[in-house]
């Protein structure tokens, strides 16, 4: 494990991981970890309380309405 901070060469690092991990508790959607992911690493984050979305399983539609549906049915989710 190294902590190099703040580098112009990331991916380099990211590419020579073998599971990339962020335990964030704030920002929901950074960009390392689409970077990490367009690298096909497997790629663990936190569960941030309070931030809007919802996760549905691929290639299920069924889920994919209910949780549509759900977001629809629930405006105060949706900041």
């Amino acid at each position: 494990m190294a902590f190099v901070g703040e580098t112009p060469e990331a991916m380099s690092y990211i590419s020579g991981t073998d599971v990339y991990v962020l335990p964030s508790w704030h920002d929901a959607s950074p960009r390392v970890v689409r970077e990490a992911m367009s690298l096909s690493l497997p790629t663990i984050v936190s569960d941030i309380p309070g931030q809007t979305g919802l996760l549905a399983p691929a290639q299920d539609a069924k889920a994919l309405s209910e949780a549509i549906r759900w977001m629809l049915t629930h405006p105060e989710e949706r900041r």
